[in-house]
């Protein structure tokens, strides 16, 4: 499968345990009422990696969070922008949310990531 420019390729994907760990310790902290986004600018692309919690629901709920944050992140036309690594961590209102406040919610801390 060929990557499009609005495809979520592997190499965008935060996948190894011990850099969450990392972005934890060391990244900037920002946050609405949906979601904190653990960051650190970079010279490189953008890479997105997701936590959700079981405190959040059950898998159905969480799974549902996850395709809105990745939906959102690979519709954002700023993404290449970006340039950081992120972790989108859900807080427990993001359960009730719909893909629209999701959508809204994460464009406008994308977009401040994007302008610092």
């Amino acid at each position: 499968m060929k990557n499009t420019p609005n495809s979520f390729s592997k190499n965008e994907r935060q996948q190894k345990r011990a850099r969450f760990l990392e972005l934890t310790e060391i990244g900037t902290r920002i946050s609405d009422d949906l979601f904190i986004i653990v960051y650190q600018k970079n010279d490189k692309g953008s890479r997105l990696g997701i936590t959700v919690t079981r405190k959040i629901g059950n898998a159905v709920v969480r799974n549902q969070i996850k395709r809105y944050v990745r939906e959102t992140f690979r519709l954002f036309p700023q993404r290449h922008f970006l340039k950081a690594e992120m972790n989108v961590i859900a807080k427990t209102t993001a359960a009730t949310a719909s893909f629209q406040e999701v959508n809204v919610a994460l464009q406008n801390l994308f977009t401040r990531i994007a302008n610092k």
